[in-house]
């Protein structure tokens, strides 16, 4: 559930509002996002910025979003037929949602109190900047990677080109063994750029985007390709051997494909969204519309 509120200062709050405290994200939260950030704005309504944060019930564990809300991808999955259709319409509106609000053209802060998992994090990253809570032992992370699916939101894409060269591959290792990162760790990798009180979060959040307004808004995405480091496999798993070479074999293929793609990142967006599950033919139809069959030649 998501509700917005403008403040007296012209920044626009984005609140995940779950009553169970989980803020799960599912196909209609996505729209929601979008439909209240859009209901919101306009020249009637210039925005100064935009927070993101999550609301946490009284007596419920401060998370910001535990994610991809699985109960709705596991619905009717009888067949391959029936999960790749269903991935399908899950996946899209979120990717869909989540690039449009990178291209606002507004910059935003995500307030991150607890922890941001999955399509949690994805969300924050399509923001401009990301706040974080001291002391959080797991704060941000991709872990789709343990229940065998793929970050689908743009988490590939953006986690890598969030960071210097030297961590680059810390990280792409982190996403292909869903790892957590603590509140010190993220700093330290520059996955968020403060990290504050809880009580001193949402405030600092609302200034930053006060003293940005102005300023070119731009998506990490819309940066020049990043630098291919080499990767470690997936070792560290505990899982089957069968199991390990498949999901070694999936996410080469993504994240290697989308390092050489150097066009426009539509493509390396579905490249990333589309193989879940052995889906794969708008990530064909992606790698045709950026021209570069020669790479697989």
């Amino acid at each position: 559930m998501i509700r917005a509120e403008l403040c007296e200062d012209g920044v626009l709050e984005l609140r995940l509002c779950d009553p169970k405290g989980e803020n799960r994200l599912g196909r209609a939260d996505y729209l929601d996002f979008f439909g209240e950030l859009t209901s919101c704005a306009g020249p009637k309504c210039p925005l100064k910025g935009i927070v993101l944060l999550a609301e946490h019930p009284e007596g419920a564990k401060r998370r910001f979003s535990v994610g991809a809300d699985l109960r709705e991808l596991l619905t009717d999955l009888e067949t391959p037929e029936l999960a790749i259709d269903r991935i399908a319409r899950c996946s899209r509106p979120a990717a869909v949602a989540l690039e449009e609000f990178a291209r606002f053209g507004v910059h935003s802060v995500a307030a991150i109190s607890g922890v941001a998992a999955g399509g949690g994090f994805e969300l924050a990253l399509a923001c401009s900047e990301r706040f974080g809570v001291v002391g959080e032992r797991r704060l941000v992370g991709l872990p789709e990677v343990l229940v065998g699916l793929v970050p689908g939101n743009g988490g590939i894409q953006r986690l890598p080109r969030l960071v210097d060269r030297e961590h680059r591959a810390e990280v792409l290792n982190g996403i292909r063994t869903g790892t957590y990162w603590s509140s010190e760790d993220a700093l330290r990798l520059g996955l968020i750029s403060r990290l504050l009180r809880s009580e001193e979060l949402v405030a600092a959040a609302h200034a930053r985007v006060l003293e940005l307004e102005g300023q070119t808004s731009r998506s990490p995405l819309h940066e020049e390709p990043f630098e291919m480091p080499a990767l470690p496999t997936f070792g560290a798993l505990q899982c089957s051997d069968e199991v390990r070479a498949r999901l070694d074999a999936t996410l080469d293929t993504i994240v290697v494909t989308t390092a050489r793609t150097g066009a426009d990142y539509s493509a390396r967006l579905a490249i990333e969204r589309d193989p879940v599950l052995g889906w794969q033919e708008a990530a064909k139809l992606g790698l045709w519309r950026e021209r570069i069959p020669a790479l697989l030649g």
